[in-house]
């Protein structure tokens, strides 16, 4: 995993894309496993703390690969949390050296399929990084 600058100004422009979509995301987050932040956008007026929530992306992560293995001999591809301002979803970003995690924050009023649609573009933005 490469986090020199150069890289994550190209993770940043990503990210912002994503918040700036048609639908209203207010962060977008990239995170180590270990729940470290590595590069944020949000939209203006976030109060998210980037560092909170790659910790808490982070154990959410765990838990979902967790409860999929014991149930279901399966891995995480995606972690949903819907509530009623909005919707939180988490996506490994698998890369070569590392698998990060993704976590995106879409408030009240956000579709479903295409915050997912466009989330999962996003991980392929970020996984085409490495690859260039």
């Amino acid at each position: 995993m490469n986090t020199n600058r150069s890289y994550r100004n190209r993770y940043s422009a990503i990210l912002q894309r994503l918040v700036d979509s048609s639908e209203p995301v207010t962060i977008a987050l990239l995170a180590q496993r270990d729940g470290r932040a590595i590069e944020t956008a949000s939209a203006s007026g976030s109060t998210v703390l980037p560092t909170k929530l790659a910790a808490m992306t982070s154990a959410t992560a765990a838990l979902s690969q967790t409860l999929l293995r014991e149930v279901a001999q399966d891995r995480m591809a995606m972690t949903l949390i819907e509530g009623k301002a909005g919707i939180f979803l988490a996506m490994p970003v698998v890369l070569r050296a590392a698998t990060l995690l993704l976590g995106v924050h879409a408030g009240d009023g956000v579709s479903l399929g295409r915050l997912v649609n466009y989330t999962r573009r996003t991980v392929i933005d970020l996984q085409s990084i490495t690859v260039s």
